[in-house]
């Protein structure tokens, strides 16, 4: 089984977790021995998944406990990888899994969409960009999650199954007052007219460099305007 977008958190283990204690029941009200299951987290390579495996032994630690079986070999032999990488690419081999799982993951697109210049002075969707910019962020969905289908295909078994939990909107309307970028983006301008800040910029090839100063993102957000 694959969890993508799994992060380093309290929560990270928490799907594993659960597939675990529904195995355990399962064999155990079958009356047979609970099967082998290898686990792939998947995250960018900027996660820290060396927070991850130092949290698996006390992961494993706690799961006996929890079944019931603290002086007992695992009642589940169990093997967790990292596996770096966008999940829009191809990521594991063919027929490889059994179960896929991402949540509130998928809403991030693989790169910021062409055609946001006329977006001016906003940082996402709000109720003064123009249906270009509404349309650019469709197409990039479009595109990012069929690449996203076509390769979980391809791994995936005859008969495997996909559980995938992404955020939506309540209306039609792609300015609701529930989303918080619009009092972000408002945020953002009035720190760059009153205060000096450290910010990060992302260079054309990846790289990230510190600035000291926020004159450039506010020079950045007046060129936009």
């Amino acid at each position: 089984m694959a969890d993508l977008g799994c992060a380093s958190g309290p929560n990270t283990l928490l799907l594993v977790s659960e597939v675990i204690k529904a195995v355990h029941k399962l064999s155990r009200e079958l009356g047979q021995e609970c099967p082998e299951l290898q686990v792939f987290l998947n995250d960018l390579p900027g996660n820290d998944f060396n927070n991850v495996f130092t949290s698996i032994q006390g992961f494993k630690e706690n799961m006996k406990k929890e079944m019931g079986e603290p002086n007992s070999e695992p009642p589940l032999m169990i093997s967790i990888v990292g596996v770096p990488g966008s999940f829009y690419d191809r990521l594991f081999l063919t027929d490889s899994l059994h179960f896929i799982h991402s949540s509130y993951s998928l809403h991030w697109r693989s790169r910021v969409p062409q055609g946001l210049e006329e977006n001016k002075g906003n940082i996402y969707l709000t109720s003064s960009s123009p249906p270009g910019v509404l349309e650019a962020y469709c197409k990039q969905f479009q595109t990012d999650f069929s690449s996203f289908l076509k390769f979980r295909s391809q791994e995936l078994v005859t008969g495997g199954r996909m559980v995938l939990t992404i955020p939506a909107r309540r209306g039609e309307q792609h300015s609701e007052k529930e989303c918080c970028y619009l009092l972000m983006s408002m945020a953002l301008n009035q720190m760059a007219t009153e205060v000096h800040i450290y910010i990060y910029i992302l260079k054309e090839n990846n790289q990230i460099k510190s600035v000291s100063y926020c004159h450039l993102l506010y020079r950045s957000l007046q060129c936009r305007d």
